[in-house]
């Protein structure tokens, strides 16, 4: 559903709004359906209050941009993990080259669904 046409801007909307939450954007990298971020929150936001500002602005620009053929939302679930500063280059790798993970099947299944689906 997430076209390469409107990809980045997308991306950029999102890098956006994490930054209007003082959040700091360590990672984003997608495939067409779903898409990692990894974020460094600070306490003072819920990581669902952070994840519901991403998605709901995210939305709304792609529907008020006209980008998706139809109505677009977000799924309902997500996953939220936190990271130790040791793990997180590898983190940031594996965000940054969801297309290729997706394209060799070298996913990491516990990275990609969320808890209701595992």
């Amino acid at each position: 559903m997430i076209d390469e046409t409107w990809e980045r801007p997308l991306y950029a909307q999102i890098c956006h709004e994490a930054t209007r939450l003082e959040a700091s954007v360590l990672a984003l990298g997608g495939t067409g359906n779903h898409l990692h971020l990894l974020v460094g929150l600070k306490p003072i936001i819920a990581p669902a209050v952070f994840i519901g500002e991403i998605k709901g602005s995210s939305s709304f620009v792609v529907n008020q941009q006209k980008w998706f053929g139809g109505h677009f939302q977000w799924q309902g679930d997500y996953s939220a993990f936190s990271v130790s500063r040791w793990d997180k280059p590898k983190i940031i790798a594996y965000v940054n080259s969801q297309k290729e993970h997706h394209a060799n099947g070298t996913i990491k299944s516990q990275l990609e669904l969320p808890p209701s689906k595992r």
